[in-house]
């Protein structure tokens, strides 16, 4: 799954969008584990995506918290 972000912000506008994203994780007990590129989370990426190893019985569950928390921030995901 990609996920692409779209803001007007110019202060790493993806940091909103992580914080909500790893919170709703932790909220919903979800077992997850950042691949790589990890050391600027959740505050920016660094220009890289995100690649998240999720439990797999817990994969419809991270998808539905990611397709809501992009969709707060006026962003969308591919997959």
């Amino acid at each position: 799954m990609m996920i692409s972000m779209q803001s007007t912000n110019v202060a790493a506008p993806e940091s909103d969008f992580l914080i909500e994203l790893f919170s709703e994780f932790d909220r919903s007990r979800l077992r997850y584990c950042v691949c790589r590129n990890y050391e600027g989370l959740p505050f920016d990426l660094r220009g890289s995506d995100l690649d998240v190893f999720i439990k797999e019985s817990q994969v419809e569950a991270a998808v539905a918290i990611i397709h809501e928390a992009a969709g707060k921030y006026g962003g969308f995901a591919i997959h």
